[in-house]
C-alpha cells in the first residue's frame, strides 16, 4: 500500500513555487543588465561632451548631476525591485498556507477511509493499448462499487468513486433491536 506523503507534495510545490517567483526575478535582473549598458553608454556620452566643455569649466556641476541622476536611477531600481520581492513572498506564503490545508483535509479524509477499511493507493495510468500513459497518475480505491465523473459549475471535474461503507457495530445493534 502506498501512503501520500504529503512533507514531498508540499516541498515539491515550494519548488514549483520558488521557480515561478524566480524566473521574474531573472527578467528584470536581465532588464537591469540592458539598462546598465545603456547607462554606461550615456556616461560616455555625457563624459566626451564635459570633455568638450571643460574650457567653461562645468565640469563639477555636470558631475555631480550625473552621480545624483545615477544614484536615483539605482535607488529606484533597488526600491521597486524590493517592493516584487516582498509581493511575491507574500504570495508564496499565500500558497503554501493553502497547499498546507489541503493537506490537513487530505490527512482527514484518508484517515476517514482507513476507519471504513477502504484501501487506498496511487497507482499509475494505462492506455487502451495496455502501454503506460506517461505523467499520468490514479488514485485507486478498493473496494469500489461504482464510479461518475462530475463537473460543477465553474468548478473543474472531479471523479467520484463509491464505495460501500463496512456497517458498524452500532448499526447492526439499531437493526436487532430496533432502537
Amino acid at each position: 500500500m502506498k501512503q501520500i506523503d504529503v512533507d514531498a507534495i508540499a516541498d515539491r510545490l515550494t519548488a514549483s513555487i520558488e521557480e515561478r517567483t524566480t524566473k521574474p526575478f531573472q527578467v528584470i535582473a536581465n532588464d537591469i543588465a540592458q539598462k546598465l549598458v545603456l547607462m554606461e553608454k550615456a556616461d560616455k556620452q555625457l563624459n566626451t561632451s564635459i570633455n568638450t566643455h571643460r574650457r567653461i569649466n562645468v565640469w563639477p556641476l555636470v558631475g555631480g548631476i550625473s552621480a545624483g541622476i545615477l544614484a536615483l536611477s539605482v535607488g529606484a531600481v533597488m526600491y521597486g525591485l524590493n517592493e516584487i520581492k516582498a509581493a511575491d513572498k507574500e504570495a508564496l506564503d499565500a500558497k503554501l498556507g493553502q497547499v498546507q490545508q489541503m493537506a490537513n483535509s487530505n490527512k482527514e479524509a484518508f484517515a476517514e477511509l482507513a476507519k471504513d477499511q477502504i484501501h487506498v493507493e496511487v497507482d499509475g495510468v494505462t492506455g487502451d493499448t495496455g502501454q503506460p500513459e506517461f505523467g499520468q497518475k490514479c488514485l485507486r480505491l478498493t473496494p469500489a462499487v461504482g464510479v461518475r465523473e462530475d463537473a460543477r459549475k465553474n468548478q473543474p471535474k472531479s471523479g467520484l468513486i463509491f464505495f460501500q461503507v463496512p456497517e458498524t457495530w452500532s448499526e447492526k445493534a439499531v437493526e436487532v433491536w430496533g432502537h
